[in-house]
């Protein structure tokens, strides 16, 4: 037996929606149970527009050639398991290698990890709200690099 949905599921509005919740909760204030759900999606907002203020470093251009490599990754892999394994891994240590190269501060190194583990949503967000109608050519790598200042802003240079 099988399970049919009759509805179709829109996937760029569900992959914004999950998204948003996973940068409000890295880079918004901690989530209090008795906020109502219309408050909870205003954080979520302000979590995502946080980012688009974060001034970028200037690691930014290497920082870019870490995402693009990830990127490439995730195209080249079509397997979940293989992408985490392989892909994200190199993107972590490239991302610690750079920052460990460049800021000399000590950092609060399982809060950072936590962090920028969760950057490529803030790509995936971008693709979902420049949709291929709007501007098919649209590089959402800015997105995922100002979430990698955020991270580094909130974990390693202001520890």
């Amino acid at each position: 037996m099988t399970l049919q949905f009759h509805t179709k599921i829109n996937w760029k509005v569900v992959s914004v929606f999950l998204g948003a919740t996973a940068l409000y909760l890295v880079l918004a204030s901690p989530f209090e149970t008795d906020r109502s759900a219309w408050e909870f999606y205003d954080q979520m907002v302000l979590g995502y527009e946080m980012i688009q203020d974060i001034e970028l470093s200037e690691l930014e251009d290497e920082f870019q050639t870490v995402v693009s490599e990830r990127n490439d990754c995730y195209r080249g892999l079509s397997n979940l398991s293989a992408r985490l394994s392989v892909c994200r891994k190199q993107y972590l240590t490239d991302i610690l290698a750079l920052a460990r190269q460049n800021i000399k501060s000590s950092p609060s190194m399982g809060k950072f990890l936590l962090c920028v583990q969760e950057c490529p949503l803030s790509y995936s967000m971008c693709r979902g709200t420049v949709t291929d109608e709007v501007d098919p050519d649209a590089d959402c790598t800015l997105n995922e690099v100002k979430c990698i200042e955020g991270c580094l802003d909130l974990y390693w240079r202001g520890n």
